[in-house]
C-alpha cells in the first residue's frame, strides 16, 4: 500500500477494515479518550452498516442491481472513513501509534506530506451518461487543461454530488463524496437515480485532508 494511501483497495480487505472500524467507533472509552463526537461516530457506523449489509446482500444474490448498490454503499462508507480518519485519527495527538494501528493507520501514514491549499483548482471537463444509472466524469486542473496531472502532494480529486428530482446549486447540499484517482471516472448510482438530476462539483484533496477550491456545480440527467 502506497505511502498516504492507507485504505485498502481490495474489497474483502475493505470489508474487514470496516468491521474493525465499527467496533472501534462503538467503543465508548475511545470516544471519551480521543474526544470523538458521538453523533459523528453514529453517522459513520450507519454508513459502515449500510456497506456491510449491501455487500452481504450481493454475496447472497449476485444480481447487477445489487452489485451497483453494493459498490455505491462501499464507496460512500470508504469516503466517510477517510474523512473521519483525516479529521479525528491520523493527527490526533491523544492517540498513541498502537491505537491508530487498530484502525489500519501506521505511524508513517500520519506524517504530513506537505503542501497547503493549491493555488489552482480542479474542473470537470466532461460529463457523459452511460446508462444503467452510471455517469462518466472527466476532470483536469484549471491551470493545466492539457495535462492530466494531479498537483504535487495531492492524492486525488474529491467529488461531491447529490441526485434528486431538482438541480442543486448549493455546495452544502452535495452531501455524498467519493475520491476520484483517475481523470476519467465512472460513477455508479443506484437504479432509483434514473430519471433524476445529478448535481456535482469537484476539488483537489491532499493526503493530509487539505482541500482546494470547489469547481462550479454542474448538472446532468441520469439515464
Amino acid at each position: 500500500m502506497a505511502h498516504g494511501d492507507w485504505f485498502p483497495t481490495r474489497e474483502l480487505e475493505q470489508i474487514d477494515m470496516m468491521r474493525k472500524w465499527k467496533a472501534g467507533l462503538a467503543n465508548a472509552a475511545y470516544r471519551t479518550q480521543f474526544k470523538w463526537d458521538d453523533e459523528d461516530c453514529t453517522v459513520l457506523i450507519a454508513a459502515i452498516d449500510a456497506a456491510l449489509d449491501a455487500h452481504a446482500a450481493y454475496e447472497a444474490d449476485k444480481t447487477p442491481e445489487k452489485r451497483l448498490a453494493k459498490d455505491h454503499a462501499l464507496g460512500q462508507a470508504s469516503a466517510a472513513i477517510r474523512d473521519f480518519a483525516n479529521a479525528h485519527i491520523r493527527y490526533n495527538k491523544r492517540m498513541p501509534p498502537e491505537k491508530r494501528l487498530e484502525f489500519g493507520i501506521r505511524e508513517r501514514d500520519g506524517e504530513p506530506s506537505g503542501g497547503g491549499e493549491p493555488a489552482t483548482r480542479a474542473n470537470i471537463t466532461d460529463l457523459k451518461p452511460l446508462g444503467g444509472a452510471a455517469v462518466e466524469i472527466r476532470f483536469q486542473d484549471e491551470d493545466t487543461p492539457h495535462s492530466w496531472a494531479i498537483p504535487a502532494a495531492y492524492n486525488g480529486c474529491l467529488l461531491a454530488y447529490a441526485a434528486g428530482p431538482e438541480k442543486v446549486d448549493d455546495y452544502a447540499l452535495l452531501t455524498t463524496t467519493e475520491l476520484m484517482t483517475h481523470h476519467i471516472w465512472r460513477l455508479e448510482l443506484p437504479p432509483s437515480a434514473v430519471g433524476q438530476w445529478l448535481s456535482l462539483a469537484v476539488r483537489w484533496q491532499s493526503h493530509t485532508g487539505i482541500k482546494g477550491r470547489w469547481s462550479e456545480i454542474l448538472h446532468i440527467a441520469v439515464s
